[in-house]
Order: structure tokens, then C-alpha cells, then sequence
């Protein structure tokens, strides 16, 4: 029998490894997703590319509204009453696929209204589409995640972008336009729907199919708080792909995301150290505060160590990088990632005080500094896009990325929360600083020479001017092996 101090340290352990398996999903489905969009790019041009991403946006904001909140309730009643999973599905899922038709045909209808294209209309059209069949599966997936068998939630989604891949590839080779190629991804997602159906019910009992408007009723108003706060989420993070459309085109979207997508590949990695450090810091909040402090610190620099020098390689490489995996095309795509790198060390900076505000039970602080973000975005954005285009759009989710940080960093202050972040920039500023010297040095040489250099060159100048220091790795190598318990320093 384990005693009384394991239990606690093989639950760390367990929250470790579920985080880092459904992480390691979200890497690979981010890697997918990168494929696709540079199919896209070289095969049907920007105007499809930026018709995609704004489907994929909007469809992100519309599939909230399939489900208004109840996966949420349902994910914490299942936790606690697991036998209710076949019911909970039975009730809902009528309901859910029903409010996603609703959801796609209400889409293709204002389409049509405002679209003159018909490839456009159906790129919505299909999108939204694959979005709401993906939000109905993962009603299929609550009774897994609350028996904590994360496997499936880290095997279906990339499982199912593979096999949209091929059936896009197959799309492409046949010459077929860009409405076929796309529903490759709903055709995808709806066989997903119907294997994860049936496995559910194999694994968890029959589902009773009802529509009962007052059972219903009583699963919206439970899980309205959760609705709010998703949509919330949603928004803020698509906001801008939206806006830009409205305000200057397909084209100028496909531009941005040619580059964005680059940034969310990368980013992904942050989310997923974000992710582990998150119940490690939720433990030490209440039972040790100096080793929250000083966690929270190291992890700090170390995410600072590594967002500025990749920052920095994307902003100096930019035009390479575009030509490389975009053709000529997209040109104009290179000062829009150099420009976008930057919302890397940004980004790095907001989810590591994110994570400070969810560990020590900040959230309302967390909700006030994204709304206040999400209308410095909305702001810029209509000031800046009309102007600037893509550039506008990169100035403007930097403004609404970086006010959200100083105002959840000041307002964690405020609270008593003692937050270090940044400590060391200027040592690794000036190890970036060396890298683009390097750089122009070698300015005359092949991309594929400069690259490694300046990368060897940038990594020998952070361990020469002290930037990272050995017992910095250690540090955050023993957290993740013991499960919280103190290494030595």
C-alpha cells in the first residue's frame, strides 16, 4: 500500500503526464495544421488562404454557441459522477447537433447574402462546418477525460487532421478546386464524430437519445459561467483574423496568416510548458510560497531564454523562411513575420502570468485584464488595419497582447502576489543583439550556411554572457521528473 506521502506525489506525477500526452497532441496537430496552410498557400493562393483562416476564426466563435456552455458543466459533474456519462450525452446531444445545423445553415445563408464568390461561400460554409462536428465529438469525449484516459483526446484530433490531409492531398492531385480539396476537413471530422460515438457507447453503456426542454434548460443554466468565459477566450484570440477580413480582404488576411500560423506552430511548445507548470504552481501557491516565488521566477527567465533568441532568428530570417515555405507569393508575407516574431516574447509573458493568476485562484483578474486586451485589440485594429493591413493587425494584437500582460501583471501585484518576470532580458537581449550582427556579416552567404551559424553563434553568446546558467536547467528538469519535490540547487 503507498503511504500517505506518495499519494500526493503520483498524483503530480499523473497530472504531469496526462498535461504532457494532450501537449504533445496539441504539438503535432499545430505541425498539421501548418501543412495545411502552406498547401493552401502554394496551391490555391492568398485569397483561399485568408478565406480559410477567416472560416476557421469565425467558425471557432460560432461552435461556442453549439454547445452554450454545458461541455463545461458536464466535464466537472463527470469528474465527480462518472456513471452519468451516457446519460449526459443522451440528453445533449440532440441538442448540440442540432444547434451546429442551425449553426452552418444560418452561416451559408448570410454567405450567400454577402459573399459574391461562391469558392468563398462554401470555404465558410465548410469550415463552420468542420468546426461544429468537431465541438459535437468532443461532447463524446467527456466521459474519457473524466476518467482520466487522455489518450483518445491526444489520439482523435491529430488522427483526424491526418487523414483530412490525405484526402486533401488526393483533392490537389486530381486538380480539384478549393471548396473540394476543403471539405476534405468536415468529411474528416464527421467520420471522427461517428467512431468516437460508437466506441463511447461501447465503452460507457448505450446512449438514450432524448430532447427534454426542461432537462436541457437545466444543463444551460448550469453551465452558463463556463459559457461566458469561453466565448470570452474564443474572442480574444480570434478577434483579429476577423477584423482584418471585414476590413481589408481575403487577401490581406492570407497575408497575416502565412505568417501568424508560423507564430502559433512555435507557440504551441509555450503553451505546453505553460501547461505543465501549471499544477506544479497550484501545489506550491498554498504549501511552500518561497518555492512559488522562486519557480516562478526561474521560469520566468527561462521562458524569456527562449521566446527573444527565436523572436529574434524569425525576425532576421523572415524573408528566407517565407520563400523557403510560401514561394515568391507571399513576399510581402516576410515583414509581417518579422514583425509578428515579436508576439512570441509577448505571448511567452502573458501566458506565464496566466498561469500565476489560474495557480493562486486569481481567475476574475485573469477574465478583467483580457476583456480590457480584447478592447485595446478592437481599438487598434480599426485605427491601424484600414491603414497598414497586415502590419496593422501586428501592431494592434501587439498592443492588445501587451496591455493585457501589465494590467494582469500590476492587478497580481495589487493582490499580494509577488510576480518576477523578465529578470536576465538584458543579458539575452545582448546575446541577440550578437546573432544579428552575425547576421549581417554573413549577409552575402546561402540561407542554409547563415541559419546554422548564427544559431551556434546566438546560443555560445547566451551561455557566454550568463543569460542561462546550468542550474537553471536543472532546476526545471527536476520539477518535471519529481513531480514538485525540491532539487537541489
Amino acid at each position: 500500500m503507498s503511504s500517505a506521502g506518495e499519494q500526493p506525489l503520483a498524483t503530480h506525477k499523473r497530472l504531469l503526464g496526462n498535461t504532457a500526452l494532450l501537449a504533445a497532441g496539441q504539438v503535432l496537430i499545430q505541425l498539421l495544421n501548418f501543412v495545411l496552410v502552406i498547401a493552401l498557400a502554394r496551391v490555391y493562393g492568398r485569397d483561399v488562404l485568408g478565406a480559410y483562416s477567416f472560416a476557421m476564426a469565425t467558425g471557432a466563435v460560432l461552435c461556442v454557441f453549439v454547445g452554450l456552455g454545458t461541455q463545461g458543466f458536464v466535464q466537472q459533474q463527470l469528474s465527480q459522477q462518472p456513471e452519468l456519462t451516457a446519460s449526459a450525452i443522451g440528453a445533449l446531444f440532440g441538442f448540440q447537433l442540432g444547434m451546429g445545423l442551425a449553426i452552418v445553415l444560418a452561416t451559408h445563408l448570410l454567405a450567400l447574402a454577402l459573399a459574391a464568390d461562391p469558392v468563398m461561400v462554401w470555404v465558410v460554409t465548410l469550415i463552420v462546418g468542420y468546426h461544429v462536428l468537431q465541438r459535437v465529438t468532443n461532447l463524446f469525449l467527456l466521459g474519457f477525460t473524466a476518467r482520466e484516459e487522455m489518450w483518445i483526446g491526444a489520439v482523435l484530433p491529430p488522427a483526424r487532421l491526418g487523414i483530412a490531409l490525405l484526402l486533401l492531398a488526393g483533392a490537389i492531385a486530381a486538380g480539384l478546386p478549393a471548396a473540394f480539396a476543403l471539405a476534405s476537413l468536415p468529411v474528416a471530422t464527421l467520420a471522427g464524430l461517428v467512431a468516437t460515438g460508437l466506441y463511447a457507447a461501447h465503452r460507457f453503456g448505450r446512449v438514450q437519445l432524448r430532447l427534454r426542454p426542461a432537462e436541457i434548460a437545466g444543463y444551460l443554466r448550469e453551465g452558463q459561467p463556463y459559457f461566458y468565459v469561453m466565448l470570452l477566450t474564443t474572442v480574444y484570440s480570434r478577434a483579429g483574423v476577423i477584423l482584418i477580413t471585414m476590413l481589408s480582404g481575403h487577401a490581406e488576411t492570407g497575408v497575416y496568416a502565412a505568417a501568424e500560423r508560423l507564430v502559433m506552430a512555435i507557440s504551441s511548445v509555450q503553451t505546453m510548458f505553460a501547461a505543465a507548470l501549471l499544477p506544479v504552481l497550484t501545489q506550491l501557491w498554498s504549501r511552500d510560497p518561497a518555492r512559488f516565488a522562486d519557480l516562478t521566477q526561474r521560469a520566468g527567465r527561462l521562458t524569456m531564454f527562449t521566446t527573444l533568441p527565436v523572436a529574434t532568428l524569425l525576425a532576421l530570417f523572415a524573408k528566407d523562411i517565407v520563400h523557403v515555405l510560401y514561394a515568391d507569393a507571399f513576399a510581402d508575407a516576410a515583414t509581417v513575420l518579422a514583425g509578428i516574431a515579436s508576439l512570441l516574447v509577448v505571448r511567452g509573458a502573458t501566458q506565464q502570468i496566466g498561469v500565476v493568476s489560474t495557480a493562486t485562484d486569481h481567475q476574475p483578474i485573469l477574465v478583467r485584464t483580457k476583456v480590457l486586451g480584447l478592447i485595446v485589440l478592437a481599438a487598434a485594429s480599426l485605427a491601424l488595419i484600414p491603414n497598414y493591413g497586415a502590419m496593422g493587425l501586428v501592431g494592434a494584437t501587439l498592443a492588445g497582447e501587451t496591455t493585457a500582460a501589465a494590467a494582469n501583471y500590476l492587478l497580481l501585484r495589487r493582490a499580494g502576489v509577488r510576480v518576477v518576470y523578465g529578470r536576465g532580458v538584458l543579458r539575452v537581449a545582448l546575446a541577440c543583439v550578437f546573432a544579428a550582427g552575425l547576421a549581417w556579416l554573413l549577409d552575402g552567404e546561402p540561407f542554409w550556411v547563415r541559419l546554422p551559424l548564427v544559431m551556434g553563434g546566438g546560443a555560445l553568446a547566451l551561455w557566454g554572457v550568463g543569460a542561462v546558467r546550468s542550474q537553471d536547467l536543472a532546476f526545471m528538469r527536476a520539477i518535471a521528473k519529481s513531480g514538485g519535490s525540491k532539487p537541489s540547487s
